[in-house]
């Protein structure tokens, strides 16, 4: 289990990037890139400060012109900032109605 300096590393960490970007969407200039560029900064800051080593075996088979399903385990509160760094893709989340029911986060 990380430490709790981690955990609150994580989530000041979360919290840097999530603002922005709440605000962006709340006056609509919301972007693409912008988004990308957050979410590679955030999963790079959590995997260094948590020292997670990343191996990936197969890179060879991934093309970036196209898309891919990727599926976690969430065995660990660093799935989503490691498949971030492993996979060196833009990726975007699927999530299930109930979480948009939980106030700020929904």
């Amino acid at each position: 289990m990380p430490s709790y300096g981690v955990l609150l590393h994580a989530a000041l960490e979360t919290a840097r990037i999530s603002v922005p970007t709440v605000y962006d969407a709340l006056v609509g200039r919301t972007d693409y890139s912008a988004c990308s560029r957050r979410l590679d900064e955030w999963s790079r800051r959590l995997v260094a400060h948590a020292q997670v080593n990343i191996i990936t075996h197969g890179e060879e088979h991934i093309h970036p012109a196209r898309s891919y399903v990727v599926v976690s385990n969430h065995q660990s509160n660093y799935d989503i900032p490691v498949l971030f760094q492993g996979l060196k893709l833009p990726l975007r989340m699927v999530a299930k109605t109930e979480l948009f029911r939980i106030p700020v986060f929904g």
